[in-house]
């Protein structure tokens, strides 16, 4: 009987969760597709036109993701990336370190968006969302990091708090990213 009342219980305080509770959306559910034939950062390279609210983006016309680790935009501004490394490839996202000419780094995440179709016989993506978070440090902690290698770089990823997903504090009605992370700018109508 003592265990009835002891499961009662712990059902009821499952039940009455506070109200800042995170209703997690995670990748693969409404909104979080795959990448069309899970091809990873090759699934982005190309010319996207910026459809946001950011006028830095807007003002710098379409940006082009080049195999090489390089982007670059119809105008040129010191203070968006011009240069990328891929950090963890997974099969809703792609996460990469990115680099400015100021030089500034941060986390780009490239993803797809819940609109795309197949053009070939790769499906390909229509639209993209690249989800943001800062960097912190001065200019030479941020060079040391841009220079580290696959392995620490991948350590750093896995272990900043400010910025991996299992590591962020989450509030009700965020994204699953949480933390210091927003979203940069969507694009759509690639150009081929």
């Amino acid at each position: 009987m003592r265990w009835i009342a002891l499961l009662l219980a712990a059902l009821v305080l499952a039940a009455v969760q506070p109200a800042w509770a995170y209703p997690e959306t995670q990748p693969g559910e409404k909104g979080w597709p795959e990448i069309p034939g899970r091809i990873g950062m090759k699934g982005f390279e190309g010319t996207w036109k910026p459809r946001c609210d950011d006028g830095a983006y807007i003002e710098n016309g379409a940006m082009t993701v080049h195999g090489d680790g390089r982007i670059s935009y119809q105008l040129r501004k010191p203070y968006l990336p011009i240069r990328y490394r891929v950090i963890e490839t997974t099969p809703h996202y792609v996460v990469t370190l990115v680099q400015t000419a100021e030089p500034a780094i941060r986390f780009w995440v490239f993803r797809p968006l819940d609109h795309w179709h197949t053009r070939t016989a790769i499906s390909e993506m229509t639209d993209i969302g690249i989800n943001e978070c800062p960097i912190y440090g001065d200019a030479e902690r941020k060079r040391a990091i841009w220079n580290f290698g696959d392995a620490e770089l991948a350590e750093f990823w896995r272990t900043n708090k400010f910025c991996h997903p299992s590591l962020t504090p989450k509030i009700e009605g965020g994204s699953y990213w949480g933390g210091d992370w927003g979203q940069a700018c969507w694009f759509d109508q690639r150009e081929r």
